[in-house]
């Protein structure tokens, strides 16, 4: 029998000890194991309802076919890959409705439960095909944002991941969409980054239910009821500047969701009608204003330009 003595075995459980904590709270400067906060799921959650929302929104139109949009300017005209530009934007719009799916299912692989949920909608394609396209484009235009700002409300890498990734997917939709209405998307004399927005900010409706002046906006289509806003980390507040979100006013502990969403805020934008990708431009006060070929002003929600809706008018460009 091998006797230890007292210092020695302190020193080994010590070493042991320092070892395991090592081990299982900090590895290469993270946290460890990464789990799946409560924060994680609230965001996810909250995430769903509005991905939820726009696939639906795509669904209730049913496939679409090129007689949707055959009161389209130009629909008949062929393009490189010789099908008409019609028929290119059915096929693309039924691509875009398995884009919104697959997302969907990325927030539930990921624990986010599928809710029945009733929303209210912009125009269908059967109600006008260029309504239709353009209250797209925005929807598209605001998911990526908000997606972009739920990164600030997640923990886990795996959810920030996800979160990246649709609002990668939504940016590109937009660009996509935003160019059948604009062939000059983006100015050179952008100040700021594609437009995010923060969770409370999302829900709040706007003056009408016009599309175009919801950018930011979409309360008017999704009860309040339906989700539970994210509150922002430490029971902090998050302001999205034109490049950078800054977390302020942070506590020291994790701060829970809230059904409420008491401390989730208001970007520091002047309005949410930013330039969709990221053409907005710095006004002489220092606040944001939006794009001079998309909006007439971040102050006041006015939709689109007169030019722009000349633009629309014709839409040479659809599918080119």
């Amino acid at each position: 029998m091998h006797l230890i003595k007292p210092t020695t075995f302190a020193l080994l459980a010590t070493g042991t000890a320092a070892q395991n904590a090592s081990s299982s709270s900090s590895s290469g400067g993270y946290m460890c194991p990464i789990k799946t906060s409560t924060a994680d799921m609230t965001a996810l959650e909250y995430g769903w309802v509005f991905q939820d929302f726009l696939y639906k929104y795509y669904m209730a139109n049913g496939e679409f076919s090129a007689s949707d949009f055959a009161k389209m300017p130009m629909s008949d005209m062929k393009a490189s890959n010789g099908m008409t530009k019609a028929q290119n934007l059915a096929t693309n719009m039924n691509g875009l409705t398995t884009q919104a799916k697959l997302a969907v299912q990325g927030l539930q692989d990921l624990g986010a439960p599928e809710m029945q949920c009733n929303y209210s909608y912009p125009p269908s394609v059967a109600e006008d095909p260029m309504a239709f396209v353009v209250a797209v484009a925005y929807v598209e235009a605001t998911l990526c944002g908000t997606f972009i700002g739920l990164a600030d409300y997640v923990q886990n890498p795996t959810s920030a991941f996800l979160m990246a990734r649709i609002a990668a997917e939504h940016g590109i939709h937009g660009s996509f969409l935003r160019s059948l209405m604009d062939p000059v998307p983006y100015s050179q004399n952008s100040t700021m980054l594609t437009p995010a927005f923060t969770p409370m900010e999302v829900l709040q409706p706007s003056n009408d239910e016009a599309v175009r002046d919801n950018v930011g906006n979409l309360g008017a289509f999704i009860p309040q009821s339906y989700v539970t806003v994210p509150n922002a980390p430490c029971s902090g507040e998050v302001t999205i500047g034109k490049v950078n979100a800054k977390l302020s006013n942070a506590g020291t502990s994790s701060s829970m969701a809230s059904s409420q969403g008491s401390s989730a805020t208001q970007s520091g934008y002047a309005s949410p009608t930013s330039g969709m990708m990221g053409s907005g431009s710095s006004m002489g006060d220092g606040s944001n204003s939006s794009s001079v070929q998309q909006y007439t002003g971040a102050g006041s929600k006015g939709g689109f330009s007169t030019v722009l809706l000349g633009a629309i008018g014709v839409v040479a460009g659809l599918l080119a």
